[in-house]
């Protein structure tokens, strides 16, 4: 295998690693996602890959950036999802985490 052999096959590799880490948060985010009354922020979600090794999660519900911060005090009263009290770290956190495990124990 030539050297640009072997740098493409472990692009590759990385390019599988971030799209099935991308589909895990995606469905892990509409799983957990506050209901509400209407059940819009859960609907409000979508995916698309902008690049080989980048794909965008968003959710278009208006109020969805009050919703990722997590529940905080302001202006005398609290905003966010009691069910999010963490927003969005912790989820953003486990799949940067498998990531760079899964990228490390490719073989070179």
């Amino acid at each position: 295998m030539t050297p640009s052999e072997a740098l493409e096959q472990i692009v590759r590799e990385q390019e599988q690693i971030v799209k099935s880490e991308t589909e895990f948060l995606y469905l892990d985010l509409k799983i957990i996602s506050p209901i509400g009354e209407t059940g819009n922020f859960r609907r409000s979600w979508t995916k698309y890959k902008k690049s080989r090794l980048s794909w965008k999660i968003h959710n278009s519900a208006n109020y969805a950036s009050i919703l990722a911060r997590g529940r905080r005090f302001v202006n005398g009263r609290y905003e966010g999802s009691i069910q999010w009290q963490h927003g969005l770290s912790p989820m953003l956190q486990k799949t940067s985490k498998n990531i760079e495990r899964r990228n490390n124990a490719i073989q070179y």
